[in-house]
């Protein structure tokens, strides 16, 4: 039921959208570069949007994924790093789409790259040592917490003294 703007290239009018296998409730075309079209009902996951005219159809490409329901982590390896961050962690779920954001507990990844639905890399921001939860945001939501998504700042080692500080 979600109305949702699709832009591109050589709309026409009559053209149709699918969701994955399924079509779209309604299509309207609003210029050559853009059509709006109704979310049909899909269980939650991703699935690409294609634009079909009498040129042919559209390709599924990442700028083309629309997601139901918000994403899931169910890990991030490695699930931990140093405090100053700047390593990169991939986070691996369901429902990932272009332009989401990785948060490690209340702070935003600097970088996030899209993989694919199942998959992302973030770099991880400067933290003070501790874990927290990595989690996954886009337009349909926040990953919820799970016990696969903790990350743990480690802050380095530090060496004191050594007794005996000699020896044969």
């Amino acid at each position: 039921g979600t109305s949702v703007t699709i832009n591109g290239a050589n709309f026409v009018s009559g053209a149709s959208v699918k969701f994955g296998p399924t079509a779209a409730v309604s299509v309207a075309f609003v210029s050559a570069t853009r059509l709006t079209a109704t979310a049909p009902a899909h269980p939650a996951g991703v699935v690409g949007v294609t634009v079909t005219t009498a040129g042919g159809t559209s390709a599924a490409v990442n700028g083309a994924l629309y997601a139901y329901g918000p994403p899931a982590v169910s890990s991030v390896v490695p699930n931990a790093g140093p405090t100053a961050g700047g390593n990169t962690v991939t986070v691996n779920g369901t429902g990932f789409v272009p332009g989401a954001i990785v948060s490690f507990g209340s702070t935003a990844s600097p970088a996030v790259t899209f993989v694919s639905a199942t998959q992302l890399t973030a770099t991880a921001p400067a933290h003070a040592a501790g874990a927290v939860d990595v989690t996954v945001t886009n337009a349909r939501g926040t990953s919820v917490i799970v016990a696969g998504d903790r990350y743990t700042f480690e802050s380095a080692p530090a060496v004191s003294g050594l007794v005996p500080n000699a020896g044969s």
